[in-house]
């Protein structure tokens, strides 16, 4: 249901999720496609995959939030989603690897910035590896993939979808 209260947006948490599970579904398959259209041999496609569902889903809570306390959602998401996407990208070249391995496999791509982050800011200790320079042509893409799905999907998959619905928002 989407409501207007406060010149704010409302949506449930169940269509921002069906938005977000379907966004993530589209944004693991184009991670998987590039990867081979790069011909690329890593990431693994089950990390790629993975990691595109997991932003699409987590986009849409981010959304869902934004929606329900921001006046502009959008513009919010926009920017949240692109400095997300830029600041991995930044991380992922710039800093060591995180010591340690990054965990369940599909959700690599989502942890390995996070780990380093935590190095950075002191809570966890860095390793002798950085990401290798290949990548980069590849990786790079792939974060922005998910995040302009999101930010250009998710607030025209949460609209109303019937005229009852937007004849209710309007009221």
């Amino acid at each position: 249901m989407v409501q207007l209260e406060h010149g704010r947006r409302r949506i449930g948490i169940g269509r921002a999720l069906a938005a977000g599970a379907a966004i993530g579904l589209l944004a693991a398959a184009l991670d998987v496609a590039e990867v081979a259209v790069l011909g690329a041999k890593s990431p693994p496609a089950l990390a790629s995959a993975g990691a595109g569902f997991a932003a699409g889903v987590l986009g849409s809570l981010v959304y869902w939030w934004f929606a329900r306390s921001l006046r502009r959602p959008d513009a919010a998401l926009w920017i949240t989603t692109i400095a997300l996407a830029t600041a991995i990208g930044v991380l992922e070249v710039t800093l060591p690897a995180a010591a340690g391995g990054v965990g369940w496999l599909p959700l690599a791509g989502l942890i390995a910035p996070l780990k380093q982050l935590g190095a950075a800011i002191g809570l966890l200790h860095f390793g002798a590896g950085h990401f290798p320079a290949a990548f980069v042509r590849v990786t790079v893409p792939m974060n922005y993939i998910p995040a302009i799905l999101v930010a250009g999907l998710m607030p025209r998959w949460t609209r109303a979808s019937n005229s009852r619905t937007r004849a209710h928002a309007a009221t």
